[in-house]
């Protein structure tokens, strides 16, 4: 089933084949900067990406025998007819991508990939969390991920400024996906202070929303695990 050409997902379709022309240029890489969006969400090549970006450890365990070939989603306008060894695609995909999540307290702020929709429905809004959990494991949890950095600057200009605007999916609530994660939360001011500013504009300070310290925690950490990675190489 083809992804509909809209303009209200032009932005996603863009956002999507600089995250694939990313993705191409890791070594032994499934993705090729021709491939088109269907083939990118196919069950077999999902896998694959996961086998290229994870260790060999939260792949193993799984029969690797169902990733062997597609079965083609059929559509018609009241039905849809999805084979019993998509599914078990599908449930493995997202077996393997929670594990990691769920072990990296630093991606906890990602939101909930549902690969079902995405494979089943070729839905815009899974495709573009897709990419950015992608990447931003490609580029900091990944055992490649110094070289996901690396491939990052030899981009175009216009596929970095592309990824650069949709690299950061938090959450906006406190809901938490993953359990037995701590919510993180500020404790209560304190109003009983002795202080008191003679000057109304000493009292005014910035206050960094969470998605902002979020963010700049993970870049920290990119410089911290590629200066690392750089460190032990040498």
């Amino acid at each position: 089933m083809p992804f509909q050409n809209d303009d209200c997902n032009s932005e996603i379709k863009v956002y999507v084949v600089a995250v694939m022309h990313w993705l191409s240029e890791f070594p032994n890489s499934p993705i090729t900067p021709e491939c088109s969006l269907e083939e990118f969400i196919q069950p077999t090549k999902l896998f694959e990406i996961f086998q290229l970006l994870f260790s060999k450890e939260e792949s193993s365990g799984y029969l690797t025998n169902w990733f062997i070939a597609n079965k083609d989603i059929q559509s018609d306008i009241e039905s849809i007819y999805i084979s019993q060894i998509t599914l078990k695609q599908i449930e493995i995909l997202t077996d393997i991508l929670d594990r990691h999540l769920r072990s990296r307290i630093t991606l906890n702020t990602f939101p909930y990939l549902n690969l079902y929709k995405l494979i089943m429905f070729n839905d815009y809004a899974e495709l573009k969390k897709l990419c950015q959990i992608l990447f931003r494991i490609g580029t900091f949890t990944s055992i490649l991920s110094a070289n996901g950095l690396a491939y990052f600057e030899f981009l175009t200009d216009n596929d970095k400024q592309v990824i650069n605007q949709f690299k950061e999916p938090l959450i906006k609530t406190k809901k938490n996906k993953y359990p037995g994660l701590r919510e993180k939360s500020m404790p209560p001011a304190d109003t009983n202070s002795d202080y008191e500013s003679a000057d109304p504009k000493s009292e005014s300070c910035y206050l960094m929303q969470e998605e902002e310290l979020e963010a700049l925690n993970w870049e920290i950490s990119i410089f911290e695990n590629l200066v690392y990675k750089l460190a032990k190489e040498m």
